[in-house]
């Protein structure tokens, strides 16, 4: 969990710049510079959710599996991406994004 948490920080760690007028799975790069956040907050449920300077909302919530697989989905906008020990990758899906993390370790 700790580096899921540090992993967060990291993608929101880079300068401001002006805020995309909304985050979409075709503008969000994750590699790309992204507005800091200005709340972070726990759920209580094992995912975060917070706002950024640019007043988007953002979650990061675990993704439900029988596999013990510690695997988030990271939304912002109408862009999601997952987060797992390997780090940060886009999939379709949650079932593809855990056969991702499943055959990666």
């Amino acid at each position: 969990m700790f580096r899921l948490t540090l992993l967060l920080i990291f993608i929101f760690s880079f300068a401001p710049q002006e805020s995309l007028a909304f985050y979409t799975l075709d503008t969000f790069d994750l590699a790309g510079a992204h507005s800091a956040p200005v709340s972070f907050a726990s759920d209580g449920n094992g995912g975060f959710f917070g706002t950024t300077e640019s007043d988007d909302y953002f979650t990061q919530t675990p993704v439900a599996n029988n596999l013990n697989l510690k695997l988030h989905k990271f939304v912002i906008g109408d862009a999601f991406f997952y987060i797992s020990a390997q780090g940060a990758f886009k999939a379709p899906s949650d079932l593809v994004a855990l056969s991702i993390t499943l055959s990666a370790t």
